[in-house]
């Protein structure tokens, strides 16, 4: 390949298709539910009003604050990577309030001392939570725009947190080091219509905004209910499982010593949250406190089961000695447990389901969102008898491609991945393998003497999918290494477009000043659009309901907005009602 500039300018086309199909199972609650050691509000409790001091000390709290109750070695670490140190074991939600400021709290237990020895991996530093970032999120006005967990470039607000998702309505984000002083902890807001933030406006130092939290040894429960011998994750939701209190059991090492646990308290001001106590006191708001190892969530109270969705599969795909679920996406779909009033009946535990093998059904109201951790999202609604979903994603550059690594995620119980439909996933790339296991494909490629060619605009992954549910779901294209080169004097020059999930800015990169990365996806299935109504025709009556949210009258769903948009530029405007209306009388024959 001939070089004749001395910079190279890429242009990669490389969107990631983000379907989100957020789906509603319907679940037997002797299978679908978590055992009666999770609870949410148990005996409709929202907290307390009272002053807290933050002093290292659980001394102001007491049982009566509990608002989210978790349990004991429910954890990753229990299927895979036990040996590993920084054992974080959520287990359970406190809250108080006053006129003046929010407190919450949250213990975490470490009971690997029943049968490991002091100074082993998960009871190294004393057992202590260490500097990974903890997140408290908070839901203050449910009619607000809920956050994204990214922030206005794209990237995570914290570390390389990118894996991590709300479809719970939240519009705090805390972030804070599990060890205490490490860091500059800071509360995140929404700043743009997405929900993403930013580290001016968006971004409220705990120092300087009047936020206190610190850590104290030790547990202040009564009791402390969790798994001793577990092979299958699934047993969180089987009451029969080996369920023991760590307060009195011994194992092989002996009983648990509650040195080894770990108690956080933080106040945060009221002012900060736009909010007073009497709002609180009639509103209520949403907490969930999540633990992450830096890279993804890992545990969080309350009980979210995308915690354990990865827990017996491989960390990158191939370290067999640390799960997956550290290195995963996950799609909080739980409630939040309720602060001051629970606004509804209270809820004895959390009713994410568990994954269960589904019949093939028909799709209704199937909202398929594309998400990425590079690439813009593209959204699509599918018609009540959509039987597949095919995401594709193409990819364009002046460069040619020298090795890549990503992961695809999506959620089993709303699609289902069949490798006899997908025998040609990146048709291409020579020499390819995949990996696929329920929930995740994951793909690498190299090629150092012939880089794959993508001159003109290739297709670089095809994935279809059967739909076995309805709803709300995500589908995640993580690509986490993408090299491109070109040859000069027959040596091949290349270097990372994509490195650890992010995009590299080039042009500080001899050779390929200039280069820049931008996006195409498509995807297929039975689009309905200019059906704003759902009631499987397309009528003036879906032109009336497009007028009226121009009008202000009336509004539309996130769903609605989609279908509605039938001339495909993004918004809803007036030009897609007067489609809609030449389409109905004939005067074209599609959108």
């Amino acid at each position: 390949m001939k070089i004749t500039k001395k910079f190279v300018s890429i242009i990669l086309v490389l969107m990631m298709l983000m379907t989100s199909v957020a789906a509603t199972m319907t679940v037997s609650a002797s299978t679908g539910k978590l055992c009666d050691y999770y609870a949410t509000n148990p005996n409709n409790q929202v907290g307390v009003k009272k002053t807290i001091t933050i002093d290292g000390s659980f001394s102001d709290w007491s049982e009566d604050m509990l608002i989210a109750q978790g349990a004991a070695w429910d954890i990753a670490n229990h299927y895979k990577g036990g040996h590993e140190n920084c054992v974080l074991d959520t287990y359970a939600l406190y809250a108080a309030w006053d006129n003046d400021n929010l407190y919450v709290a949250w213990q975490m237990v470490n009971t690997t001392d029943t049968w490991a020895r002091e100074g082993d991996g998960p009871l190294s530093d004393g057992g202590r939570v260490l500097d990974v970032p903890l997140i408290l999120a908070l839901s203050v006005d449910p009619s607000s725009t809920s956050m994204s967990a990214l922030n206005t470039e794209g990237g995570p607000i914290w570390s390389k947190l990118d894996t991590l998702k709300f479809e719970t309505h939240v519009d705090h984000l805390l972030y804070m080091s599990g060890k205490v002083g490490n860091g500059d902890p800071a509360m995140f807001t929404a700043v743009d219509d997405q929900g993403n933030t930013n580290y001016k406006e968006g971004c409220k130092l705990f120092k300087s905004s009047g936020i206190e939290y610190k850590m104290a040894e030790g547990n202040m429960c009564s009791s402390i209910m969790g798994l001793n011998y577990s092979e299958d994750p699934s047993d969180v939701y089987d009451n029969n499982a080996d369920w023991v209190d760590y307060k009195t059991f011994k194992g092989s090492q002996g009983t648990h010593n509650t040195k080894y646990d770990s108690f956080y308290e933080i106040k945060i001001p009221l002012s900060l949250l736009g909010i007073d106590a009497s709002y609180i006191e009639n509103n209520g708001i949403g907490a969930m406190l999540v633990a992450t190892r830096g890279e993804s969530a890992i545990d969080c109270v309350p009980f979210d089961d995308t915690m354990l969705d990865n827990a017996k599969e491989e960390y990158g795909g191939a370290n067999d000695n640390t799960s997956h679920e550290k290195d995963d996406i996950d799609v909080i779909t739980s409630e939040f447990a309720k602060i001051g009033k629970t606004g509804s009946q209270p809820t004895p535990q959390p009713t994410t389901p568990q994954p269960t093998t589904q019949q093939p059904t028909t799709a209704s109201n199937l909202v398929v969102n594309a998400t990425s951790n590079l690439f813009p999202a593209k959204t699509a609604t599918f018609s009540k008898d959509t039987k597949t979903v095919t995401v594709s994603y193409d990819l364009s550059s002046a460069m040619s491609i020298v090795n890549g690594q990503w992961s695809l995620s999506y959620d089993p119980s709303v699609l289902k991945f069949d490798v006899n439909k997908n025998s040609n996933i990146c048709p291409n790339i020579g020499e390819f393998t995949k990996n696929v296991k329920s929930g995740t494909i994951m793909g690498a490629f190299s090629n150092v003497s012939e880089p794959y060619d993508f001159t003109s605009s290739k297709n670089f992954a095809t994935f279809t999918f059967d739909v076995i549910g309805t709803g709300n779901t995500v589908v995640d294209l993580n690509v986490k290494t993408l090299s491109v080169g070109y040859f000069k004097n027959n040596v091949l020059d290349y270097t990372n477009a994509v490195k650890n999930g992010s995009i590299i800015d080039l042009s500080k990169t001899s050779g390929f000043t200039g280069s820049s990365l931008s996006g195409v996806t498509s995807i297929s299935g039975d689009l309905v659009y200019g059906d704003v109504n759902d009631d499987g025709t397309i009528s003036i009556d879906d032109v009336t309901l497009i007028q009226k949210y121009l009008a202000d009258l009336s509004s539309l769903t996130s769903e609605q907005t989609v279908v509605a948009d039938v001339d495909h530029d993004g918004y809803v405007t007036i030009i897609d009602a007067t489609l809609i209306q030449k389409y109905i009388t004939g005067l074209v024959s599609s959108f």
